[in-house]
């Protein structure tokens, strides 16, 4: 394996470490006080797991796309969730189970 693919598997497993460590911050702490503080560091915490997810997304992509790697080969679970968030951004169409329409009309809620 090419030193350039090493490199790009430690910052994707550094960052999907980092993405699961974050959400699980902002779950469990969503603010339950309306103090300015306390709403202001969930908010720099949701901007940090976005900044989060387009490295992770453009690294995953330059790993799979450019460099012709399998996803896999980097962890089970990097690959799955980059094939979630793929999903998960394409329309809702006929094809998708109950269950993907629930999630992509859910996550179309969010964005709206």
């Amino acid at each position: 394996m090419s030193d350039l693919f090493n490199k790009l598997k430690t910052k994707l497993l550094t960052n999907y470490t980092e993405i699961k460590s974050l959400s699980a911050s902002i779950e469990k702490n969503v603010p339950t006080t309306t103090s300015k503080e306390g709403k202001l560091e969930w908010g720099q915490k949701v901007m940090k797991l976005q900044t989060l997810n387009m490295s992770f997304l453009e690294v995953a992509a330059i790993v799979k796309d450019d460099l012709g790697y399998d996803l896999e080969e980097v962890s089970k679970e990097v690959k799955e969730y980059y094939d979630l968030y793929q999903l998960l951004k394409t329309p809702v169409n006929e094809a998708d189970s109950e269950d993907v329409k629930k999630i992509k009309e859910y996550i179309q809620t969010i964005k709206n």
